[in-house]
Formats: C-alpha cells, sequence, structure tokens
C-alpha cells in the first residue's frame, strides 16, 4: 500500500461519522453526472419509478409524516414533495452534513417541508409515520444499520422503506462511509419478507429494491 493512501485511511479512521461524510461531500459527493451530489441513484431518471410508487405506498398506509433520512440534496424527492399525490403529508429531511441542510432549507424549506442536521444512529429524531431510508444503509457498518434501526424504533417510526438486494448471500462489514451492498434479510440483520417492495428498475444490481417492514416486525 502506498504511504498516501495508508496515512489517508488512517486519518479516515479517526473521523467521526459526521467529520467522514461532510468530507465526502466536500469532495464533490458520491457522483451523480452534475445533477446531484448524491449518487446516480438520486437522479431522476433512476427515481422515476420510485416517483410513481412512493406517493400511492404512503397513501396506502396513511402516512402522515415522512422522515427522509438522509435526504441527501433533495433533487428527486423536489419533484414530488408537496405536490400531489403527496400533498398534505409533511415532510422532514434529515442529514448529517450540516451544508446540505442549510442549502436545502434555503431553497426548498416551507411550512411542510423541513430540514434538520442530525445523525441517524445516535441523535433525537422527529416522530413520523414512515422513515424512508434509501441507499443510507450502504455507506453504514452492520453495527451503525443495527444502531440507526433502533434509533428509529425508539422514536416511535411505525414503518421503514430502506434498500436491499436480494442477490446477496453475505453481509460484508466496512467502515463507515465506505460501501457496500447487503440483504437485510440475511445474517446479521434477518429481516422478514417486505410487505411491500419497490423494484428499483433504472439503477442497481444484484436484486436492489426498496423494502417496505414494520419497524416493530423487525429483530432488534
Amino acid at each position: 500500500m502506498k504511504l498516501r493512501q495508508y496515512w489517508s485511511r488512517l486519518n479516515a479512521r479517526f473521523k467521526t461519522t459526521k467529520q467522514r461524510f461532510t468530507s465526502i461531500y466536500r469532495r464533490g459527493g458520491f457522483g451523480g453526472n452534475g445533477e446531484t451530489v448524491s449518487g446516480r441513484g438520486s437522479t431522476l431518471q433512476a427515481t422515476a419509478h420510485i416517483r410513481e410508487r412512493l406517493p400511492l405506498i404512503l397513501r396506502q398506509y396513511n402516512v402522515s409524516t415522512l422522515l427522509d433520512a438522509p435526504c441527501g440534496d433533495f433533487n428527486w424527492m423536489k419533484e414530488i414533495v408537496d405536490k400531489e399525490p403527496m400533498r398534505g403529508v409533511r415532510y422532514i429531511g434529515v442529514d448529517i452534513v450540516a451544508e446540505i441542510v442549510k442549502n436545502n432549507v434555503r431553497l426548498y424549506g416551507t411550512e411542510s417541508v423541513r430540514f434538520i442536521e442530525a445523525d441517524i444512529v445516535s441523535d433525537p429524531l422527529p416522530a413520523a409515520d414512515m422513515v424512508l431510508c434509501r441507499d443510507c444503509f450502504i455507506h453504514l457498518s452492520n453495527s451503525d444499520v443495527v444502531k440507526a434501526l433502533k434509533n428509529f424504533h425508539r422514536h416511535g417510526i411505525r414503518y421503514i422503506l430502506t434498500n436491499s438486494f436480494r442477490d446477496i448471500a453475505t453481509n460484508k462489514n466496512i467502515n463507515t462511509g465506505s460501501w457496500r451492498q447487503l440483504n437485510l434479510e440475511v445474517a446479521p440483520f434477518g429481516f422478514p419478507k417486505p410487505i411491500e417492495v419497490i423494484e428499483e428498475k433504472n439503477y442497481g444490481s444484484n436484486g436492489k429494491f426498496l423494502g417496505l417492514w414494520l419497524i416493530a416486525d423487525l429483530p432488534l
């Protein structure tokens, strides 16, 4: 390993989670072809199917408050929030990067569309009926995934809509801030079958989908 890579990894190990994700943001984020810093999975093309299905699921499960954690730069969500058929659903976007939150508040904040700075793993969270946690757990260590799930449960959130990859047989562990695909239905998570599925038709591999679960049904 080159000396520069060694020191880079050593430095990253001692950064806080907030520092790690802020550093990623300041380096240009996770990519997105110039459209978004939240990654290529957050482009309008990649989220077209999700934008069709999400409002229908929110209506079906009587969601009055949606927590979007993390919300990133709000690139695709801005296309459906506060518009039919999502009008009337209170939206709270959460992100650990202060600069993202500040920019979202300035550009998109309204009485029904709020943004707050928080770490979903450990910080207090506002009450909500459902949390959308998309393209997040792929960047958290296995233990931080479990901590985030427990934090959602602790704050009374009933449903979670999050990514899983059905073709992944074994979940690797990573340092928070890195990346890997994971299957929430196998160890160490052991989720039951999801009650709703949104296929990620325009992006992803290894059977990527958004699954809906009752948090009370998860083995936390």
